[in-house]
């Protein structure tokens, strides 16, 4: 059995989740397993943190509403009284197989903070938060294998006793109700719920699911015995959950939230269906609402006034300039919910270039915070520049102005003086700051070394700490390959950030709304604006160096590419802007459009060029939008 990770804390976790409320996490010993206990309020939980699932959750009076155990022999229908039981119960086969399923041995947890528990699969193909409030606990499953679907379970015995005619269910769809369908004997019920309850007359608490984002695949009911006898058999479980089809079919492929907990009281009567209706709707907005929201809403392109026709057609253009990985880690949003995506949109490399621009928004942060300014002088704070650059500010690093040199040829063997093994040794620059463009590697490496020194702080730690853990990013990483004086990491400021296309979604889609998330201010007022728009002028000449063809004036911001009035992108909507990396790692964002479009794969530039290939795209996807 593999370890866990057990935060030096974990001995008594005791947070106020709310003013009057708190949760306590220890550690304890169940069915001769490590548990983690969880105390609430309403309920008490039995995490299994190698399974990643709860093994046992008990209401007040003590009722163990899933009684999970691991005989011997689970042999179909009798694991019903014992080994099939658990919360979630996420992952059903493949090598994942009993992920989320008390018991199984399959993944690594730890405590993230003092109400939250991370699990992972050893495999990293699958991770989810558990947060925990008073009378729910909230499950932000974050990654997802994308080649193979999963779905959220609640097997258990209602008020801790198997006993169908006790028990109460219903659901968004109707209830109260006694009769339930017989699951051994092909009775399930397979719906489209948003939420379920359940109640028993051995119990003065209802305990509910739901899901937070409803979607249009089918979920299930069913009560299942543990014997041949079906509903009248001595022992058994519910069997109920999001996302689980006929023929036991696992459903959800993408990221998704769910919420379990208990109310107060037992419903019987329809005024107490409608009350518990009303608390159960409040709980799943406030998490709609929750910043930041950990997974995404779905629509299809039609709902969202996209003609399907049109925009297959944009699709097949861009998908036929692509190398090997296609469409495989594409994310189309729009209003804000997911029109296409990928069967890989979770894997995560290097998004190359288009750390560019989450560099410039640390640049951004800094001066929000009143340490620096557009205007100020780099060499205030790395005194190599003061003898040759005394004069380059800011602002010349984030438009590539700088005229910023370093000593040495390229490390990769490349004709190119840019990528020198010593990017921050200064030598006599292409040009006098202001005066030209030049795209250089090298100059946006020193950025990132001024700005860590501005900052007083790794990057990676500040941009996390203010923009990516406020927007939903969660397991990210920066390439670094050397540290300050002090020991501080030295991330690399024009390339290595790691992100998945969904993660790198949610950075266009901050941009998009003004740096706004969730009703929430992560971004400076007026940054987006002025970051997006163009900063190098049109008749600024292009400095003589050996990348002059990457062409940056009237077509660059602050680290970010602009569609401009060049004349190359004519049929890109004019409001459009971008973050482009290597090998076809691109971000846009359109604001005419309401529209966030992200490509993400490492199979090479287009041979035809990027400006070629997505305004052809572009000119299709204008045809989806206008009809």
């Amino acid at each position: 059995m593999r370890s866990t990770k057990l935060l030096s804390l974990l001995a008594t976790l005791v947070v106020s989740t709310l003013a009057t409320s708190a949760v306590e996490i220890t550690q304890t010993e169940h069915l001769g397993r490590e548990h983690w206990k969880i105390k609430t309020e309403a309920a008490t939980y039995l995490f299994d943190p190698i399974a990643g699932g709860f093994s046992s959750i008990m209401d007040r009076a003590g009722n163990d509403w899933v009684a999970y155990d691991d005989p011997a022999s689970a042999n179909y229908p009798a694991g019903a009284a014992f080994a099939f039981r658990g919360v979630p119960n996420m992952v059903y086969q493949g090598d994942d197989n009993g992920a989320g399923h008390p018991g199984f041995d399959q993944c690594e947890s730890e405590i993230i903070s003092p109400n939250q528990i991370r699990s992972r699969t050893y495999s990293g193909r699958y991770e989810w938060i558990w947060t925990f409030a008073d009378d729910h606990a909230r499950q932000s499953v974050t990654r997802v294998d994308p080649d193979r679907a999963y779905w959220f379970l609640y097997e258990g015995p209602v008020g801790g006793t198997y006993d169908p005619a006790a028990t109460i269910w219903g659901s968004n769809l109707a209830g109260p109700s006694r009769d339930h369908p017989d699951f051994y004997k092909g009775g399930t019920l397979f719906e489209n719920y948003h939420w379920l309850y359940f109640a028993s007359d051995h119990s003065e608490q209802t305990f509910w699911i739901a899901q937070v984002e409803p979607d249009e695949l089918l979920d299930l009911y069913g009560q299942l015995g543990n014997t041949t006898d079906g509903l009248n058999s001595p022992d058994g479980m519910v069997v109920t959950g999001f996302g689980r089809g006929k023929n036991t079919d696992p459903l959800l492929r993408i990221p998704q939230e769910f919420l379990i907990g208990f109310w107060n009281g037992r419903v019987t009567t329809a005024a107490d269906h409608n009350e518990i209706s009303e608390d159960i709707n409040t709980a799943i907005e406030a998490a709609q609402a929750d910043a930041p929201a950990m997974t995404w809403s779905t629509s299809s392109p039609a709902a969202e006034g996209l003609n399907p026709e049109a925009f297959a057609a944009a699709l097949a253009v861009l998908e036929q300039h692509s190398g090997e990985n296609g469409l495989s880690e594409t994310f189309i949003v729009r209003h804000g919910k997911v029109v296409f995506a990928g069967p890989n949109i979770d894997r995560s490399h290097n998004i190359y270039s288009c750390t560019k621009s989450l560099t410039s928004t640390v640049l951004g942060l800094l001066i929000a915070e009143g340490k620096c300014s557009l205007a100020s002088r780099a060499a205030d704070w790395e005194p190599a520049l003061g003898a040759l650059y005394s004069d380059v500010t800011l602002r010349d690093f984030a438009t590539m102005t700088s005229g910023y040199s370093a000593a040495g040829d390229s490390r990769w063997n490349e004709s190119s003086e840019d990528w020198s093994l010593t990017p921050y040794a200064p030598i006599t620059p292409y040009f006098a700051p202001g005066t030209a463009y030049a795209y250089w590697d090298e100059a946006m490496m020193m950025f990132g070394r001024v700005l860590t020194q501005i900052a007083d702080q790794d990057l990676k730690a500040y941009l996390n700490e203010r923009v990516m853990s406020r927007i939903g990013i969660t397991d990210w990483d920066w390439w670094h390959d050397t540290e300050l004086p002090d020991g501080t990491a030295l991330r690399n400021g024009c390339t290595g950030i790691a992100l998945n296309a969904a993660q790198l979604a949610r950075v266009g889609l901050l941009f998009l709304h003004d740096g706004v998330w969730n009703g929430e201010r992560i971004l400076p007022a007026g940054w987006v604006d002025l970051a997006t728009s163009v900063q190098v002028p049109e008749e600024l000449p292009i400095g003589a160096t050996d990348r002059a063809n990457v062409l940056g004036n009237g077509r660059y911001g602050l680290n970010w590419w602009v569609r401009g009035d060049v004349g190359d992108m004519p049929d890109t909507p004019r409001g459009t802007y971008y973050m482009s990396g290597l090998h076809n790692n691109m971000c846009f964002v359109v604001p005419e459009w309401d529209m966030v479009i992200v490509r993400r794969g490492e199979d090479g530039n287009p041979p035809e060029g990027k400006r070629f290939v997505y305004n052809a795209f572009f000119r299709e996807l204008a045809k989806a939008v206008e009809s």
